[in-house]
């Protein structure tokens, strides 16, 4: 029996918790339906930034859990699980899309703009370009993760030993809300449009450093622990979920009350859902558990990498009417199924065969995956 300010660890290494896939499942579900310009469902956005959160929080969970384990963090390795974890379905997926673009549209502008936008992706660097991309568009939100994980990996290998992670925690959060008045200083000052800011790596890293101060709080000697607080994380997990499930109906019209007052809102229920779930939220997060849900979570990237060069194709090349009204659930079917081909064919063969080569010795539970978007 623990005394009442001790921790009490749980869900050690070794298991996965399909509830984050259920989160996973939300998110991409925000995002297929954002990007189809149905004018009720204006809050595609919010599930990049759960998306943010959440590898914010798997990230550097399992940096400090390798840490806890062995006593020091493999940088090459970490590098080579995230190539390996997002380079084979994305190099697919260019591979394949500009081949189709090429057939269907030899002399056309968008096979030019997929072939420069493949580049910028490779070099996960899609979210500084001004050009337009084509069917790419959509991984800037790769580039800023990638590049926030280059910086952050090293950071954490240096501060961890002597790190208080509490302090840690409180230190992102503050960080992550410096952010967040960077990005509206710099927009309320007329100094940086708004796109641009949404898309700049400077002012759109405040979702993975919640994530990660979340990770902070939270692992202690290589797993989850229950500190006294999280109980309300636990609590507060549905009411998290239905804010954000309504925002996504809600439009503001003021960009500098949507800057301001509503980012940091929502991205404080992003964290307190991905932390109430990892805790346990109670009875609703079965839903999260549900085969299906579970299903299109783990299925999440290669869905987020395909979904919108189909979509790209069926307005720009008109294998199909915009207009019509069962083009959306084509496109949304279509993207599901090249979706679980590349999840099946390249994304999970490939992550099984690298497993066992995996020179870490931390395999197992809260696998991380990506977006985002």
């Amino acid at each position: 029996m623990t005394r009442e300010n001790e921790t009490t660890t749980i869900r050690p290494g070794g298991h996965r918790l399909p509830e984050l896939d259920g989160l996973r499942a939300w998110a991409i579900t925000a995002v297929l339906f954002g990007h189809l310009g149905i004018s009720f469902f204006i809050g595609g956005g919010l599930g990049v930034e759960l998306f943010f959160v959440l590898s914010g929080f798997l990230i550097t969970h399992l940096l400090l859990r390798e840490y806890d384990r062995r006593g020091s963090i493999d940088l090459l390795a970490f590098y080579r699980r995230r190539a390996w974890r997002l380079l084979p379905a994305l190099v697919v997926m260019l591979v394949l899309v500009n081949l189709a673009t090429a057939i269907q549209d030899p002399p056309g502008g968008l096979l030019r703009a997929n072939l420069i936008g493949s580049i910028w992706t490779l070099g996960f660097a899609a979210n500084w370009t001004h050009e337009w991309i084509g069917s790419y568009i959509h991984l800037w939100s790769l580039g800023i993760e990638e590049q926030f994980y280059i910086f952050w990996a090293p950071i954490v290998i240096l501060l961890v030993p002597r790190l208080n992670r509490s302090r840690g925690a409180v230190v992102l959060v503050v960080l992550a809300l410096l952010d967040i008045g960077l990005r509206a200083g710099f927009y309320l000052g007329d100094v940086v449009s708004l796109g641009t800011l949404h898309n700049a790596t400077y002012t759109h890293v405040y979702g993975l450093m919640t994530g990660a101060a979340l990770a902070m709080a939270l692992t202690r000697e290589g797993a989850i622990s229950l500190p006294n607080w999280s109980r309300w994380l636990g609590r507060l997990s549905l009411p998290a979920m239905l804010l954000l499930t309504l925002a996504l109906a809600i439009r503001i019209d003021s960009p500098v009350v949507s800057v301001t007052v509503v980012l940091p809102i929502l991205i404080l229920a992003c964290a307190v859902l991905v932390g109430g779930v990892v805790v346990g939220g109670g009875p609703w997060t079965a839903v999260l558990r549900l085969a299906p849900v579970v299903w299109v979570g783990r299925i999440s990237y290669s869905l987020y990498l395909w979904h919108l060069p189909v979509y790209v194709a069926m307005d720009y090349l008109l294998w199909v009417q915009a207009h019509m009204f069962w083009a959306g659930a084509i496109k949304i079917g279509l993207s599901v199924a090249l979706a679980a081909a590349s999840f099946h064919l390249v994304e999970r063969p490939l992550l099984r065969r690298y497993a066992s080569r995996d020179s870490t010795g931390v395999k197992g539970d809260l696998t991380p995956a990506t977006a985002t978007t």
